[in-house]
This record gives C-alpha cells, structure tokens and sequence, in this order.
C-alpha cells in the first residue's frame, strides 16, 4: 500500500461518516418536528370538520349571542328599576299632597314625629356601634387577662 491507497481509503471513510451522520441528524430532525406538530396539534384541537376561520366565526357568533342574551337581561332590569322609581315618585308626590293638606297643629305633629324618628334611628345605630366597642373591648380584656395569668405563672415558676 502506499500513501495514496490510505489517504484515498480516509476520504472515503470519512465520506460515509459524514454522509452516515447526515443521515441520522435528518431522521432525528424529523422524528423531532413530529412531536412538536403532534404537540401543537393537542393545542389547537380537532379541526378536521372545519377551518380554523370558521371555528373563529363560530366563536364570534357565540360571543353575539351572549352579549344580546345581556343586554336583553339588562334592558329588563332597567325597566324594572325605572318602574319602582316612578311608583316611589308618585307616592312620594301622594305624600306632598297629603301634607299640605294637614292643618298647622298637625303639620307640626308630623314633623316632631318625623324628627323624634330621626334620632330614634340615630340613637339605634350609636348604640348598635357602642354594643360592637363592647364586644371588642371586652375580648380585648379577656386577652389581657389570659396574658396576665401565664406572667404570672411564669414568675411563679422562675421563683421555685
């Protein structure tokens, strides 16, 4: 042999490696992106009935649907409201009149009531915020009391 034949052989070794080793990134690349389309097929879903455009319209239509079926929901909660607005008026209106066809003495008997409503309410809720100061404070007391005994146990304890 001479050094033709060897370095003639070492190209052509080195040729089937790298033509081998070309072989296998490609099948691997290929094998690769496989999974990868099969992932973002999972993502997307089953399309095979339908285009992704029309899924979207679909989607569209849904959205369509949902926003008449609220504004319907809304548009009768509206009336509803408007509705109980207006009876208030009127009967507050009834109420106007009423009053001023009250004499002078019983005008003045209504508005003492009205007024001694009035604090009555105010009074209610003072003493409903008070009730609650009281509650707090007092669990606030018991707290301290809890702390106090195991202070003490604790001196008691270091004494021994």
């Amino acid at each position: 042999m001479n050094w033709g034949d060897i370095i003639v052989e070492t190209i052509i070794a080195s040729l089937i490696t790298g033509i081998f080793g070309v072989i296998v990134v490609l099948i691997t690349n290929i094998f690769v992106n496989k999974r990868g389309y099969d992932k973002i097929d999972s993502k997307i879903g089953n399309v095979w009935d339908s285009t992704l455009s029309s899924q979207h319209g679909d989607i569209k239509e849904n959205i369509n649907r949902a926003e008449r079926s609220i504004n319907e929901r809304l548009s009768e909660k509206t009336s509803n409201i408007y509705y109980k607005v207006d009876n208030i008026d009127k009967l507050l209106n009834r109420n106007e009149v009423k009053y001023e066809n009250l004499t002078l003495d019983q005008r003045e008997i209504k508005d003492n009531v009205n007024k001694l409503l009035f604090e009555w309410q105010n009074l209610t809720i003072e003493n409903n915020k008070l009730r609650e100061e009281n509650f707090r404070l007092r669990d606030k007391i018991h707290s301290l009391e809890d702390k106090l005994d195991r202070y003490r146990d604790d001196e008691w304890d270091m004494e021994r």
